[in-house]
């Protein structure tokens, strides 16, 4: 079982340190109850989600935590200069001692990726893109990457993972991002909405169809 914070804005007036403040005490609640996990969402530019940045929430629930693990749900990967976020993903990484789960995907909203001067029209393929360079990233000592999208000249990652490249989540309800997730052996993340209990096996069956068109298991 994980927990989810949305740190939405209800009520006018509400200063957003409160939102995180409520936000930390639910994590170390969930800590203190048996929970697995505690997530963090990213949004920006609107009252549905006051956080913008969910490794900061990661890095500081560390903080005040000892076992429970913490991930963003999920950092917006095409929304990010992609070397700054593959060094943040492994300061987050240290700052819990190995606890960061990462959860990333492509994103969804045109009025976000508008205003951070980004293209939701290659978004998947740039998600796509950015997980074999950080794959790379953290495997090898230095790394180089040539791709469609990123490039980076002879680079090391001074802040590395704990351990290794932390457990991968990726979000969205496309067969590309299950594909991809079949691919490399991430977990896919997503949800049934509002459409009830015929729409989640629909959801399923489609997964299936993904990991058999990679040769996988389902």
């Amino acid at each position: 079982f994980g927990q989810f914070n949305l740190m939405g804005h209800r009520e006018r007036g509400t200063q957003a340190a409160r939102l995180y403040a409520e936000a930390t005490e639910q994590v170390k609640l969930a800590e203190a109850s048996g929970f697995e996990i505690a997530w963090f969402a990213e949004h920006h530019f609107s009252n549905y989600c006051t956080c913008p940045s969910p490794l900061m929430m990661v890095a500081h629930a560390g903080a005040v935590t000892e076992r429970i693990r913490l991930g963003p749900a999920i950092v917006v990967v095409p929304l990010y200069n992609p070397v700054r976020l593959i060094s943040e993903i492994g300061q987050a990484d240290n700052l819990t001692n190995g606890r960061l789960v990462l959860g990333m995907g492509s994103g969804y909203q045109p009025f976000e990726f508008d205003r951070l001067g980004a293209d939701l029209e290659v978004s998947k393929a740039q998600t796509e893109e950015f997980m074999e360079m950080v794959e790379q990233a953290f495997a090898n000592e230095s790394f180089t990457f040539d791709g469609e999208f990123y490039s980076m000249p002879e680079t090391h990652i001074a802040c590395r993972p704990v351990q290794a490249m932390p457990e991968v989540w990726v979000a969205g309800d496309a067969a590309f991002l299950h594909c991809v997730c079949a691919k490399r052996g991430y977990i896919p993340m997503f949800t049934g909405r509002l459409f009830g209990a015929d729409y989640i096996v629909q959801q399923r069956e489609r997964l299936a169809d993904s990991y058999r068109a990679e040769g996988k298991d389902t």
